[in-house]
């Protein structure tokens, strides 16, 4: 058994970026992500290799110390490429006192960053699964839109068992495409959004799409380019670009669960418009996307609880 040790930038609460996972370990089966007290297992496919591993934390929240365990033996380029997915997974580099300085003055985010202390945004393994989880979410609830994605993992992705654990890994594109059109729609998708995942995925393999030039355009840029590509408006385009790319610029004001999320905080719950949503979420300049995020995971946390 492999372990290799990663230190993210301070602060950094692994045990609060638990906490917000949805997937609890079951003891048998693992789809793409889950966790286990303190604990959290992690699907990976490297070169259709599918690598299943967990991580847990040894250090404190200004000291982090983060260690990945490999279930299996795998390549030592495998294993830096899943050290390097991770570390893009958890924004490892990332400055959060520079975000923590700039809210400041929003009495709000500021008591929400206190609570929230060393949370990061964690983004998908890939781009490509970003973009096919966009399409499960538009117009659904976060909880049910999970469900359904793990029964298209569990449906169609490639698995591994190891220990009495299925672990299953998240569809590649190749997956996606060659997928039967009703068992697609059987997992919860209706026949709109399977049409939009099996065009997105072949673009993808047919080379229309290079996910990685994508991540280099600057923000609108990447929106006027999506919204050419069948199922992609500007919420999806948002939307990927904070769960996959970490561009905090941006973030889906017109969103309805964060107009709601907005409308808690700062309106007394009153019913704001998609214009309102945007006028807040710009006074958070180049850092809307995770000041969103920090206040969709305070509600979520202080409503479970």
């Amino acid at each position: 058994m492999m372990e290799v040790k990663i230190k993210p930038n301070s602060p950094f609460n692994f045990n609060l970026m638990c906490r917000i996972v949805d997937n609890k370990f079951n003891g048998k089966e693992i789809y793409e992500n889950a966790i286990d007290g303190k604990n959290l297992y992690l699907v990976l496919n490297q070169d259709d290799n599918i690598i299943p591993l967990m991580i847990y934390s040894n250090g404190i929240i200004e000291k982090p110390v983060l260690y990945v365990r490999f279930w299996k033996k795998i390549s030592e380029r495998n294993v830096k490429q899943c050290i390097k997915i991770i570390e893009q997974m958890f924004d490892t580099n990332l400055n959060l006192r520079l975000f923590y300085k700039f809210v400041e003055s929003d009495r709000i985010l500021n008591n929400i960053v206190k609570r929230l202390y060393g949370l990061r945004s964690p983004s998908t393994p890939t781009l490509f699964e970003a973009f096919i989880r966009a399409f499960i979410e538009q117009q659904m609830p976060l909880m049910v839109s999970n469900k359904i994605a793990n029964r298209v993992i569990k449906n169609f992705g490639g698995s591994i068992e190891i220990g009495g654990v299925r672990y299953y890994a998240f569809p590649t594109a190749e997956q996606l495409v060659g997928a039967d059109e009703e068992r697609l729609r059987n997992c919860g998708l209706n026949r709109r959004k399977v049409q939009y995942i099996k065009n997105f995925s072949n673009l993808i393999l047919i080379g229309e799409i290079d996910l990685d030039k994508i991540s280099e355009w600057n923000t609108d840029r990447i929106i006027h380019e999506l919204i050419k590509i069948k199922g992609i408006g500007k919420w999806t385009a948002e939307y990927v670009m904070i769960r996959g790319m970490h561009k905090y610029a941006v973030t889906p004001a017109d969103d309805l669960f964060l107009r709601k999320v907005i409308s808690h905080y700062y309106f007394s719950k009153n019913k704001i418009s998609g214009d309102k949503s945007r006028e807040i979420c710009e006074k958070w300049g180049e850092w809307r996307g995770l000041a969103s995020f920090y206040l969709i995971m305070d509600y979520f946390i202080r409503n479970r609880e």
